[in-house]
């Protein structure tokens, strides 16, 4: 082949790459959006999780033989979020949330609705503070079963300086409570009162009550989050 051929051949073969990378940059970006929120079956109450490592949302896209699962995580008020999604159907799976099993939903996108996903919670759990002095709060919190069966194996308060407060996310001294030898009607048939010291006058705190079971794998369950100002 001489050098002209060689050439000719290079530039073709360029063509050929460009046009393929411009094929590829030409498909659409992912833009697709699902929205929804975990609710509680019985109360109707969104379910209390944490942010992230709570509640996890995982897709299936069913146009692959073998997909590889979308992850994402769910806010702490129950809410979640996905707006980079391909159009098309989906295996959608909720889980890892401190509630039972519940099944895989089938969804297909695009879509307006506003997914309500319910589900049983392993606790309910309902809590309030009440401020003694400009350093010491008390929290009173309550915990319901929702089935009778696994023990409640820790309990918590924690404390944080900013919204994100959970299992991950304290700024109090050992807060978790390890209750796996208390009867369980010592911990749900009665208000259970925890002080918290050593706080700073002046400074807002987020305090949130929590709660896990033997069943749960680890997963909290939780109380809405308090704000106080001291």
């Amino acid at each position: 082949m001489n050098k002209t051929m060689k050439r000719i051949s290079l530039i073709m073969l360029l063509a050929l790459f460009v046009s393929a990378c411009s094929e590829k940059d030409n498909f659409s970006e992912p833009g697709e959006s699902l929205n929804g929120v975990v609710l509680d079956q019985e109360t109707g109450d969104s379910l209390q999780s944490q942010q992230p490592n709570g509640l996890r949302v995982r897709l299936y896209d069913l146009q692959y033989s073998s997909p590889q699962p979308i992850d994402f995580w769910g806010k702490q008020d129950g809410s979640f979020q996905n707006t980079r999604l391909f159009p098309g159907k989906y295996d959608m799976i909720v889980d890892n949330g401190g509630f039972y099993d519940i099944d895989t939903l089938s969804i297909e996108l695009p879509t307006e609705e506003e997914f309500q996903i319910e589900v049983l919670p392993f606790l309910r759990i309902s809590a309030e503070v009440e401020k003694l002095d400009g350093e010491t709060i008390v929290v009173k919190s309550q915990l319901e079963e929702t089935k009778s069966e696994g023990n409640i194996v820790e309990r918590a308060v924690f404390v944080n300086s900013t919204p994100y407060v959970d299992f991950n996310n304290f700024i109090n001294d050992n807060p978790i409570i390890n209750t796996e030898s208390v009867a369980k009607e010592e911990l749900t048939n009665q208000v259970l009162s925890d002080t918290i010291s050593n706080l700073e006058s002046g400074k807002t705190y987020y305090i949130r009550a929590g709660a896990v079971k033997d069943e749960a794998k680890g997963n909290y369950n939780y109380s809405k989050i308090i704000k106080v100002a001291l």
